[in-house]
């Protein structure tokens, strides 16, 4: 069965992100080892995965490289440590870049119709945001 993930602020190759959130690691490198290593024993390569921003800092190539070894099929809602987070002066140019590596699509928000699940029978509508913000999406 097809699952549908969501996650966000992997910050990939991003070394004071370990010191400023606590991470259990020695450094970015460590660090990139082991959320590729989980997000592999999580994700099936038939399985959908939704990056709600801050995928990568720092070495911008290795980051974009990064999605190649990764299972699933990855949609990233850029945040604001992506090039292509439409706030940055010439994002546009990057979201290619970010296509190119792998992403099935880039954009600053989505929306999308959730699996339907047991508790979940109709299959909600919910906008998809790196940002917080209050308000229910339609069905």
């Amino acid at each position: 069965m097809r699952k549908t993930w969501f996650t966000a602020d992997t910050h990939f190759g991003h070394g004071r992100i370990i010191e400023t959130c606590s991470r259990p690691f020695a450094d970015s490198a460590e660090m990139d080892v082991e959320l590729i290593r989980r997000w592999n024993l999580a994700v099936a390569p038939a399985d959908t995965v939704w990056v709600l921003g801050d995928w990568a800092l720092g070495d911008k190539a290795r980051g974009l490289e990064i999605v190649s070894e990764l299972q699933g099929t990855e949609h990233l809602v850029a945040g604001t440590h992506d090039a292509c987070w439409p706030g940055r002066i010439g994002a546009e140019k990057y979201v290619k870049r970010f296509l190119d590596a792998g992403f099935a699509s880039v954009g600053a928000f989505a929306r999308v119709k959730l699996p339907a699940t047991g508790e979940n029978a109709q299959g909600r509508k919910v906008l998809l945001s790196h940002f917080p913000y209050r308000g229910v999406a339609r069905r």
